[in-house]
């Protein structure tokens, strides 16, 4: 994992900061318990007969599973927002462009693509995250804006 330096508020924010967390491995258990959370029971995902006919050859994890374990992976980076992270403030652009099946290990990269200082307290920080496999594919991409405070004028 790739720790940030250490950030209070928006201003500490670089453009082309670059992290990269740990890796996590995708089970047949997550796919299942995804499913029944969502009650998408797609058999491209659930139904290894159907699935290996397909265009995969084999089952593949939801798009929707891979987006939401990114985020779970992004902040899990030390140092990745700033202590003082107020909101998410957005997700924009996300794109399905790889496969993820059972067994691929995945991990969150962010870089800071764009700084925008709304007022006097609040700025934007937009991150282009990818979901990268363990054979470096990119399998989700997309644009998180977190809402960030701004440093105190004295």
């Amino acid at each position: 994992m790739i720790s940030g330096k250490e950030k209070d508020y928006f201003e500490d924010c670089e453009l082309g900061e670059t992290l990269r967390s740990n890796g996590r491995t995708v089970a047949e258990a997550d796919i299942h318990q995804f499913a029944g959370l969502t009650g998408d029971w797609n058999p491209l995902h659930t139904d290894a007969e159907f699935a290996k006919k397909g265009l995969f050859g084999e089952r593949i994890a939801h798009g929707p599973l891979i987006f939401s374990l990114g985020i779970g992976l992004s902040v899990q980076i030390p140092n990745a927002l700033p202590k003082h992270f107020i909101a998410a403030y957005g997700i924009d652009r996300v794109r399905f462009t790889a496969p993820t099946k059972i067994g691929d290990t995945i991990y969150a990269q962010l870089e800071v693509v764009k700084l925008d200082a709304k007022d006097d307290n609040l700025g934007v920080v937009t991150t282009e995250v990818k979901v990268i496999n363990q054979r470096d594919e990119t399998v989700c991409s997309y644009l998180a804006k977190a809402a960030v405070a701004r440093r105190p004028k004295s």
